[in-house]
């Protein structure tokens, strides 16, 4: 069981003492379960966004990496013929 839900359970489970130390417990909770629920559907929304285009970009991206590799060979091997 995740903190924040045990802290959810314990301040539910006592009603009757509501103090400072459960209020604030409860807020951290809120905080800590919607930062979770913002990561969680950032996750989904990343998933989503690269199976959706995750072929186009490995296609994209596997031709900017033959075309960059291919210019930095070129120009080293240019610089290392005119050095040499």
């Amino acid at each position: 069981m995740p903190p924040c839900v045990h802290s959810w359970v314990v301040f539910l489970a006592t009603p009757g003492a509501v103090s400072l130390p459960s209020v604030l417990a409860s807020l951290a909770s809120i905080y800590s379960f919607s930062l979770w629920l913002y990561f969680a559907l950032f996750s989904y929304e990343c998933y989503q966004h690269f199976h959706l285009f995750s072929v186009k970009h490995a296609c994209r991206h596997s031709r900017t990496r033959v075309h960059t590799h291919t210019h930095t060979h070129t120009h080293t091997h240019t610089h290392t013929h005119t050095l040499g």
